[in-house]
């Protein structure tokens, strides 16, 4: 088994993303980059929203780059209640 493959798929989906965009990137094209099958590629990640996520999270807002407040948040649903977006007037 492959211990650095779950980084290797985020890796590989980060740039079939930018190159091909979300939509057009599927499992069996990150399978064929990591050179697996695409149920391994769906061992790591069951669902394209998940792997999405990570590579956002991953690749654009690294948790080391985010400010305490932000960590907080991280876990939040966007649509509880407790977490609100102001909108100021200009």
């Amino acid at each position: 088994m492959d211990p650095n493959l779950r980084q290797r798929i985020i890796n590989e989906a980060y740039k079939l993303f930018i190159s091909k965009g979300i939509k057009h990137t599927s499992f069996c094209d990150i399978a064929v980059a990591v050179n697996k099958s695409k149920g391994a590629v769906m061992h790591y990640f069951p669902s394209k929203n998940q792997l999405v996520n990570t590579v956002i999270e991953n690749c654009f807002f690294p948790s080391s780059a985010l400010s305490p407040e932000m960590v907080l948040l991280a876990d939040k649903e966007w649509s509880e209640p407790s977490v609100h977006i102001r909108s100021y007037a200009v």
